[in-house]
């Protein structure tokens, strides 16, 4: 081949990668699937200031737009009421993420448009994989560096929705958790690969690997490998939980040092979590849930009880997610909850815990820090509204 035959093909290779590149950025056709970065504080995040089309190999969802702004959260969507009068912060894992859903049918966007003219602002924390050990590092970073301010004198809600998994991520994670004042850190130990790093940033990688991700599904369903939804089990809200305490210690664990944190910062936090689709698992940990929140001493949000006796309503067919149907009922049930009480302050004072300033005169030092208590002893808690002032291990 001469020379110029080679740079001729060279160079038409090329323009084809760059038309191709140009073309799918001109259509939005950015395809991705729940791109996480390896993070050394918080163990992974989301890209900041990044933005794709959502698909499913599977086809239940396709070609809609999902926003990542400059923190790492995804985008809820607007709300017109110029004054703010508080906030509603959505905790949790993937069910809180919504991936699978447009903006506007993920939890925390039909909360933003219940509440939009109460003047609450709806923020959506949720991260895939995230379970509370990851959430705690989370909120407390975000305190701590100022990225989230929670405003005494306006109304605060955290809303901590869990799901199945969060036991075991829990017992995972903690091996890569590094206690540091007054924040911890869960740290991945890895890197993007190349590869990672070229489907961040351009469309065509992304595109071939939606190609690759179909061809697999496709394979599966010729070998028939897939989800068994034929058969379906009941889930009921009053099961027996059958995890040991062992297994729950820690999730326990990192609920209650949320809920220290929202004390200190004149947050109300509440607790809430997704059962499985009983057409997909042979158990679910809701049970659970309610257990920990109650020794924890945490208010719990029923799940709807659609979500146990109609699935088929409620989630994908083949996902294990919430569709749009269950995120407005999840929703829904939410704001009923929250609504029915009074945006109050108080709601810690009977919980056995005694926040007075003259039981802590005793167990705090000249700078107010944190006192550890005895092993016998509850932990308490003596802050001014100031993160850095306490110093949770």
């Amino acid at each position: 081949m001469k020379r110029s035959d080679l740079l001729f093909l060279v160079g038409s290779i090329f323009l084809c990668i760059l038309g191709s590149e140009f073309f799918l950025r001109i259509f939005k056709l950015g395809y991705n699937n729940a791109p996480l970065n390896p993070s050394n504080i918080v163990h992974h995040e989301h890209p900041r200031n990044y933005s794709f089309t959502a698909y499913s190999p599977e086809g239940e969802w396709d070609n809609f737009e999902i926003k990542i702004n400059e923190l790492g959260d995804r985008i809820v969507g607007s709300c017109s009421k110029e004054k703010q009068s508080g906030q509603l912060i959505l905790l949790g894992d993937s069910f809180v993420e919504g991936f699978q859903v447009k903006d506007s049918e993920t939890i925390a966007g039909k909360l933003q448009n219940l509440y939009c003219n109460k003047g609450i602002k709806v923020r959506n924390l949720g991260v895939s994989s995230y379970s509370p050990i990851l959430s705690y590092a989370q909120i407390c970073h975000r305190l701590k560096d100022k990225k989230l301010i929670l405003e005494n004198s306006k109304v605060n809600k955290i809303v901590h929705i869990l799901y199945d998994n969060d036991i075991s991520g829990d017992l995972k994670y903690k091996d890569s958790f590094s206690s540091s004042t007054p924040c911890p850190t869960i740290s991945a130990e890895s890197t993007l690969s190349p590869l990672q790093i070229l489907s961040r940033n351009s469309y065509l990688a992304r595109f071939f690997q939606r190609v690759r991700l179909t061809k697999e599904v496709l394979m599966k369903k010729d070998r028939n490998i897939g989800l068994d939804i034929s058969s379906s089990n009941t889930f009921s809200p009053s099961d027996k939980c059958n995890q040991s305490s062992d297994h729950l210690i820690y999730t326990r664990k990192y609920i209650e040092k949320i809920k220290y944190l929202s004390i200190t910062h004149d947050a109300d936090y509440f607790l809430s979590a997704v059962p499985s689709d009983s057409r997909k698992s042979k158990k679910t940990n809701y049970s659970c849930f309610q257990q920990i929140a109650k020794l924890a001493g945490v208010e719990f949000i029923p799940a709807p009880i659609g979500l146990f006796r109609q699935p088929d309503i409620y989630y994908f067919e083949k996902d294990i997610h919430l569709n749009a149907s269950g995120n407005k009922i999840f929703a829904s049930r939410i704001f009923e909850e929250i609504s029915n009480k009074k945006w109050f302050k108080n709601f810690y004072d009977n919980d056995g815990l005694d926040l007075s300033e003259e039981h802590f005169k005793k167990r705090i030092n000249d700078n107010d820090t944190y006192f550890p208590p005895e092993e016998s002893e509850p932990p308490h808690y003596w802050a001014k509204g100031n993160l850095l002032t306490v110093n949770i291990k």
